[in-house]
């Protein structure tokens, strides 16, 4: 748990220091790309590390029953939170961007003009 959180910390402020090592070196596009990656894998440890804290304290306060469902409950708002919501808002985002496309090419193809 405790070096779960220290990842996470690592991982959050790794994008900071990779900028300051490669200002003004036109290196926005990868840089934007790899704090993405390192932005999603330490919400995954953050996540971790969370859970561990909750069952840590759940098991000492409560005991074992106790300790499985809130563990889960943790771990499953997380995952809906941090990982379903945004991937089912990429996915509708994804075929949107695919109607308007498909939109924009039948009124190209018509010579209609669109302001």
């Amino acid at each position: 748990m405790l070096l779960s959180t220290a990842i996470s910390a690592a991982l959050f402020i790794s994008p900071t220091a990779y900028h300051r090592m490669t200002f003004r070196q036109q290196q926005k596009d990868h840089l934007v790309f790899v704090a993405n990656r390192l932005a999603i894998a330490g919400l995954a440890f953050l996540a971790l590390a969370m859970t561990g804290a909750v069952i840590l304290i759940t098991d000492y306060l409560f005991g074992t029953g106790a300790t499985v469902i809130t563990g889960i409950a943790a771990a499953l708002t997380y995952l809906m939170l941090w990982l379903a919501l945004p991937l089912r808002r990429r996915v509708k985002g994804e075929a949107e961007g695919d109607e308007a496309d498909s939109r924009d090419s039948s009124d190209r193809a018509a010579g209609a003009v669109r302001h």
